[in-house]
């Protein structure tokens, strides 16, 4: 397991996040690669900015029928997803939880 360190300034926080009042923050994040024998989509996330906004996003898809598996680089902003649901499925459920994403592979 790697992980990851980010800077977050303020102004990218989204209101209300744990990191919001703060001019700036290190965050080390621990990341897990999913691994499933369901097929693993990677989206790029627009609007994670701290572990607060990662929690909320993998939470959103855990709650989706046909998703086994989330987890989420706050570094690069890529999520990757074991799941047997439509890529346009995912997508509609982040931006409805206001984080747009676009499909990496």
């Amino acid at each position: 397991m790697s992980i990851k360190h980010l800077t977050v300034q303020i102004g990218t926080a989204k209101p209300g996040c744990c990191c919001a009042p703060k001019t700036s923050t290190t965050a080390s994040v621990a990341i897990k690669p999913v691994v499933s024998e369901f097929p693993v989509k990677q989206l790029k996330v627009e609007g994670a900015s701290c572990g607060s906004s990662v929690k909320s996003i993998e939470n959103a898809l855990r709650a989706v029928t046909g998703v086994t598996d989330v987890s989420m680089d706050l570094a690069s902003r890529v999520l990757s997803v074991a799941r047997t649901v439509q890529t346009d499925e995912l997508i509609e459920t982040l931006e409805n939880v206001g984080y747009p994403a676009t499909a990496v592979n």
